[in-house]
């Protein structure tokens, strides 16, 4: 068992999130973090064309003040020379996620 990848959302972007308006997410990137290096691993899945895929399977973001909690599909990571220092998170579906599963 993994312990789930869980990032602080302030209120704004949380309803940008769930109303699916926003199908990424900003972040400072810290390799230090252990949710960004465990964010930033990769798996191959195709020696034939280099294919590789995330490690982690999914992102919970947590409402800063309500605490409601949201579950994504993690797609990857991108990093830009324009913006040095942050890591873009890009999120597939929203998963409906039983209580135990949020513990996951």
């Amino acid at each position: 068992m993994t312990t789930p990848i869980v990032f602080k959302c302030e209120p704004l972007m949380y309803a940008f999130l769930k109303d699916g308006k926003k199908t990424w997410d900003a972040r400072l990137w810290d390799m230090q973090d252990e949710r960004c290096y465990r964010l930033s691993r990769s798996r191959l899945v195709s020696a034939q064309t280099g294919q590789v895929a995330p490690v982690e399977e999914r992102v919970t973001f947590v409402h800063r003040e309500t605490l409601e909690r949201m579950t994504f599909e993690y797609l990857g990571l991108e990093l830009h020379s324009w913006a040095p220092g942050w890591g873009f998170i890009k999120l597939g579906r929203k998963l409906q996620l039983t209580p135990e599963e949020q513990l996951v």
